[in-house]
């Protein structure tokens, strides 16, 4: 069975004990996070949550920033553009701060 890592979690473990108990020590040995959970007032969300909210808003100041310069009437769907830069900057945010 072939697997990938960066899945959901479940899908990982199932592929790692196909694999054995020799790939999963050395997984967590070297400390791979495959989600790691935050506790919020005693909910736990997985960080990637956080990442979401984050790249939703640092897109939404950007496009006020834009906005309020004149940059956007250069664009041609204000709606697809803003829609894109939160998917942009989402990765953006995930690259740059997901934990390795």
């Amino acid at each position: 069975m072939d697997c990938l890592l960066g899945a959901h979690f479940i899908w990982v473990n199932s592929c790692l004990s196909d694999r054995g108990m020799a790939l999963s020590w050395a997984f967590l040995s070297k400390g791979i996070y495959l989600d790691p959970e935050m506790d919020l007032l005693g909910f736990y969300l997985p960080f990637s949550f956080f990442i979401t909210i984050g790249g939703f808003v640092l897109a939404w100041l950007l496009a006020w920033v834009m906005d309020h310069v004149g940059l956007t009437r250069f664009v041609w769907h204000p709606p697809l553009f803003l829609f894109a830069m939160m998917i942009g900057c989402t990765a953006g945010l995930g690259l740059l701060l997901f934990p390795r």
